[in-house]
C-alpha cells in the first residue's frame, strides 16, 4: 500500500469541468491542496461548493479533466443535510462522525448525566468506560470537546435548538492523510 508523502499534494484538480444541464459549475478548474494547507469554500447557493466536495471525495466524476488524490488520503464530509433527530444533542452529532467509538462516547455522555438519578446505570457506565479505554476512545472524547469548544457549541443542546429555519447550512470537508501502517 502506498504511504503518505509530505512532498506530494493531498489533492489536485487538472482542467476539471462539470455541468448539470446547460449550466457549468466548474470549467477547466485547476488547483491543488498541499499538506498543512487550510481551504475554505465560500459561494452562493447553487455555485457548486457541494459539487466540488463530491468531486474531491470521488462520489461523482467530472465531465472532463483529472482529479488526483494521494493514495493514502482519507476524505470525510459533513453533509449539508444533517441526518439527526431533533432530540439528538450536538455531542451526539459530533460523536456520530466517529462510527463505533463515537456511539460509545455518546452513550457514555448520556449515561454519565443520568446515573445520578438512576444508579442502576452504574454497571452500564462501567462497561462503557472499559470499552472506551480499550479502544483509546478518551483521546477521541477530547477531540469532540475541543471541536465543541472551538465552535462555542453546547454539548447538550439539541439539534432542534441549533438549526436555522431552513436547517443547518454549513459544509465541512476534512482532508487528512492516513498514518502509514508500515
Amino acid at each position: 500500500m502506498p504511504t503518505y508523502s509530505p512532498d506530494m499534494p493531498l489533492l489536485s484538480f487538472d482542467s476539471v469541468s462539470i455541468a448539470f444541464g446547460p449550466e457549468a459549475l466548474l470549467e477547466r478548474a485547476s488547483f491543488q491542496i498541499d499538506p498543512g494547507e487550510r481551504v475554505c469554500l465560500i459561494g452562493r447557493n447553487g455555485a457548486g461548493k457541494s459539487t466540488l466536495l463530491k468531486l474531491a471525495e470521488g462520489s461523482i466524476k467530472p465531465d472532463e479533466g483529472l482529479i488526483w488524490r494521494q493514495p493514502a488520503l482519507r476524505i470525510a464530509q459533513l453533509s449539508q443535510e444533517l441526518i439527526a433527530s431533533e432530540t439528538d444533542t450536538v455531542f451526539d452529532v459530533v460523536a456520530g462522525g466517529l462510527q463505533e467509538i463515537g456511539a460509545l462516547l455518546a452513550e457514555y455522555h448520556h449515561v454519565s448525566h443520568e446515573v445520578g438519578r438512576d444508579t442502576s446505570l452504574l454497571r452500564r457506565m462501567e462497561w462503557l468506560q472499559h470499552e472506551i479505554e480499550t479502544r483509546d476512545g478518551w483521546r477521541m472524547h477530547q477531540r469532540i470537546d475541543d471541536i465543541l469548544e472551538v465552535h462555542r457549541l453546547s454539548a447538550d443542546a439539541t439539534i432542534a435548538s441549533r438549526s436555522a429555519p431552513d436547517g443547518p447550512s454549513n459544509v465541512t470537508l476534512m482532508l487528512r492523510p492516513r498514518p502509514s501502517t508500515a
